[in-house]
């Protein structure tokens, strides 16, 4: 169990950086999110559901 288990947030700025850094620590922790950003949100989507995360 993640330390955020059950919660929902949206991230912006998700597809580089910082951004997706905080995602995928985000989606360890248990975080069931929105990956927001102009682009590369479709791979880190990817990444994030092939660890079994949820994320859009």
């Amino acid at each position: 169990m993640g330390f955020l288990d059950g919660k929902a947030g949206v991230i912006t700025g998700a597809g580089s950086g910082l951004g997706e850094a905080y995602a995928r620590h985000a989606a360890r922790e248990g975080v069931s999110f929105v990956v927001n950003d102009l682009a590369g949100v479709e791979r880190v989507v990817a990444d994030i559901r092939a660890d079994g995360g949820v994320a859009l």
